[in-house]
Formats: C-alpha cells, sequence, structure tokens
C-alpha cells in the first residue's frame, strides 16, 4: 500500500504511461464523486435541506443543492495526491486552503443565505491565495493590441478570476449548463496542459472534468436522485477555471511555440473558451444599465432562460450553449494561429455583438 501511493511511484509511473495515468485519474474523481451524491442527497431529504422554488427559478420542484460537497472532497483527495507528486509547484496547498474556505461559504449560502459581501470578500481571500505566487504572476501581454509590460497586473489578475467564479455561478441556472460548459473548458486546458507537459496543471483540469461528468449524470435526472451544485460547486469550479486561465496565460511563449499560436494572441483564446461566462455576464450587467437597473439585480435575462423560454428544454439549451463555446474555440484556435490579436479582438467584439442582439431579439419574441 505504502509502494502504490509513493509519490515518486506514481511520477515515474505517470512519465510512462501518462495516457493510462490519466484514465485513472479521470475514473478515480468520477467514481468518488458518483458514490458520494447519492449519500448527499439522502442526507439532504432526511433533513430537508432542499431549495426552495422562487419566481426567477427554472424548475417546480424542491431539490438538493449540495453538489459541491461531492466535488469539494474529491478535489481534495486527488489533490493530495497529485501534490505530493509535484512538490517543486508551490500552489497545491494554497488552492486547498482557497478552496476550503469557498467551500464554507458556499455552503453556508446553500443552507441560509450568506450576504453579496461575505461572498466577495471570500472571493478576494481565495483569490489572493494564489495569485502572487511566482508560477501565476503574469509579467507582460506578450505584444496584445501592442501591449507589453504593464503594472498593476497582479491586481487585473485577482478582478479577472473574480469575474470568472461568478461568471459560472451565473451560468448555473438550468440542468447541465454549468456541468457541460466546465467540462468543456477544462477539456480545452487538459490538452494544452498535457500537450506543453504541464502535468500538475493537466491532472487538475482531468479531476475536474471527471467529477463534473459524474455529477451531470445526476443533474439531468428527471427522478429524486437529481441534484444541483449550488454556490458551493460553482464557487469552487469556478475557482479552478480562473486558476488554469491564468497559469495558460502565465507561461504562453511556450504554450504558443508549442502549438503554434502567435505569443500575442492567448488573451483572445483565453476569451474564447470562456465565452459562455464572458459574454452572458458582459450582455447581463449592459443590458442593464440600459434599462436603467442595478447591474447586479437579479432577474431571467440569462442566454439559458432566454433559451427556455423559446421552448427549448433544459438539456437542449445547454448543449446549444456548449456547441457555440466549442465552436468558438475551434474557431478563434485556428485564427489566432495566423492572425493578430487586433483582428481576433475585433472578431470577438463582432461576435459579442451579434450573440448580444440575437438574445434580445428572442427575449422580444418569446
Amino acid at each position: 500500500m505504502n509502494l502504490l501511493f509513493n509519490p515518486q511511484v506514481l511520477l515515474d509511473f505517470f512519465n510512462e504511461h501518462r495516457i493510462l495515468f490519466s484514465v485513472f485519474i479521470f475514473s478515480t474523481s468520477f467514481i468518488i464523486t458518483f458514490l458520494i451524491i447519492p449519500k448527499i442527497i439522502f442526507v439532504t431529504f432526511k433533513r430537508r435541506l432542499l431549495t426552495e422554488v422562487g419566481s426567477r427559478s427554472s424548475h417546480k420542484v424542491s431539490t438538493p443543492v449540495f453538489g459541491g460537497v461531492a466535488f469539494f472532497i474529491t478535489i481534495i483527495l486527488i489533490l493530495s495526491v497529485t501534490q505530493s507528486m509535484y512538490q517543486e509547484y508551490l500552489i497545491g496547498n494554497q488552492i486547498i486552503a482557497a478552496v476550503t474556505i469557498l467551500f464554507i461559504v458556499g455552503l453556508k449560502d446553500d443552507l441560509v443565505v450568506s450576504t453579496a459581501k461575505a461572498k466577495l470578500v471570500s472571493q478576494i481571500i481565495a483569490v489572493t491565495f494564489v495569485v502572487f505566487l511566482p508560477e501565476l504572476n503574469i509579467l507582460s501581454l506578450k505584444g496584445f493590441l501592442g501591449i507589453y509590460e504593464i503594472g498593476f497586473l497582479n491586481i487585473f489578475a485577482m478582478l479577472f478570476m473574480l469575474m470568472v467564479i461568478n461568471g459560472y455561478n451565473l451560468i448555473d441556472g438550468i440542468d447541465g449548463l454549468a456541468a457541460i460548459i466546465g467540462i468543456i473548458i477544462c477539456g480545452a486546458f487538459a490538452y494544452v496542459y498535457f500537450t506543453i507537459h504541464d502535468n500538475f496543471y493537466f491532472l487538475l483540469s482531468v479531476t475536474v472534468i471527471g467529477s463534473l461528468a459524474a455529477f451531470l449524470r445526476y443533474n439531468l435526472s428527471n427522478t429524486k436522485k437529481k441534484l444541483f451544485m449550488g454556490d458551493t460547486g460553482s464557487l469552487i469550479i469556478g475557482f479552478i477555471i480562473g486558476l488554469l486561465s491564468l497559469r495558460f496565460l502565465t507561461h504562453r511563449d511556450i504554450v504558443t511555440s508549442t502549438i503554434g499560436l502567435l505569443t500575442e494572441n492567448s488573451v483572445p483564446i483565453i476569451v474564447a473558451i470562456l465565452c459562455v461566462l464572458i459574454f452572458d455576464t458582459s450582455r447581463i450587467v449592459i443590458s442593464r444599465i440600459l434599462e436603467k437597473k442595478h447591474p447586479f439585480e437579479a432577474d431571467r435575462n440569462h442566454a439559458h432562460h432566454i433559451l427556455l423560454d423559446s421552448g427549448l428544454s433544459h438539456l437542449n439549451s445547454s448543449l446549444l450553449l456548449g456547441a457555440f463555446n466549442i465552436v468558438m474555440i475551434i474557431v478563434f484556435w485556428s485564427l489566432g494561429v495566423y492572425f493578430s490579436s487586433f483582428i481576433l479582438a475585433a472578431l470577438l467584439i463582432l461576435c459579442f455583438i451579434a450573440y448580444f442582439f440575437v438574445l434580445n431579439k428572442l427575449k422580444k419574441r418569446y
């Protein structure tokens, strides 16, 4: 048993059998989450810890919202192993600390509702654990829109991670959407980190994919086995997505030289990978400002709500937005090999404008 969990033995095995070990990590993550969730559902029904159906809800039945508990347990267990394999990475323990903070605040919010201020403070503390580490220190934009070195990039990194965390939280409104988008995003990062041999972040991506895949089985259920990820889950997964995004930006010279992207195009590629989060959040804020509402006022104006109101099912709405995400990644990844960041930025703006007006037209029609 000691030999099996010896970090050096695991590392040697991974270096010799990367695909096989990746399948093992995915399977372990999937199985742990898959086995924990029924226990969570049992306890929530036993203790009547069910979400109330509100006016903005897309559901008609009270449902458990503690899927994030399974994510937390799975990620902490597997992260403890992978961190021991890659002790040169400083970030493993910081991720555990940050995720634990978000877990506590998210769990409290799922149980009794936390204030927006409390959630924001917890997110800032969690993000502070990681953004100042050398391996996530962004020193330059490498020519994006002609910009190179710029001061206070750590502050921008913090704001970026907060945007990703809250953007992911906002898309968790219908069955399957947050999990499907999370799998697509982490799948893109898994490909990148596998290709450039950034193995710690590759295994972190695979861990999240496995956990979300298991959760999806219950999230899409029409029986009493249905479960939502809740704020506990969306905060944790959003944080890890933000972390994976920052890592992509910190060593993009390696990324671009290995995969073929122009160095200046890492920022547009990140926007394309996170397009569903960024586009939806940006559209919501702009729409509320134009309507002279508070930019953070809750409503049913999200893309997934509009698609539901137009007649699509939860699953079809989620698959449509997931397909949009995949197309954006493929198109901009292909363009990023040949065209400058100015062209990619202009195309992203055009895509957002089209996204904005198509959804607004659908909203008015239905």
